[in-house]
């Protein structure tokens, strides 16, 4: 085993132990997808991270080869995604909070209209 093997190995191990995940210790299957050293593996788990970031926030899989892209590149990448995420996390929950005022105001109108109050109002909304 080569010195950038066994580093890779001793790597892969201490990530497994520090957050309790999985990845294969079998260098030489991670070889034949270009990860041959710790950076090679760093990245290609940041890339995975990214692409799942990516179908969470755009609905697909982004595509691009990772082996071009240093650390901090992917980094930044992922950060992007993730505030992009937040943003969209954000935008939504405002937009519910709106409906939700809106669907307040139209009970409360239709409550003075028919001249009932909300108990009775929610009680039929609940039976319909």
């Amino acid at each position: 085993m080569t010195n950038e093997a066994a580093a890779l190995l001793s790597h892969i191990r201490a990530v497994n132990a520090r957050i309790g995940t999985a990845y294969s210790e079998d260098v030489a299957d991670w070889a034949q997808y270009g990860v041959r050293t710790v950076d090679d593996f760093d990245r290609s788990c940041l890339y995975s991270a990214i692409s799942d970031a990516h179908k969470d926030a755009y609905g697909f899989r982004c595509r691009f080869d990772w082996r071009e892209c240093s650390l901090a590149e992917l980094q930044a990448e992922y950060d992007s995604i993730c505030a992009h995420a937040e943003m969209e996390a954000q935008w939504e929950q405002e937009a519910q909070e709106r409906a939700q005022k809106l669907a307040d105001a139209d009970a409360v109108r239709i409550c003075q209209n028919l001249g009932i109050d909300r108990a009775t109002y929610d009680r039929w909304m609940s039976a319909a």
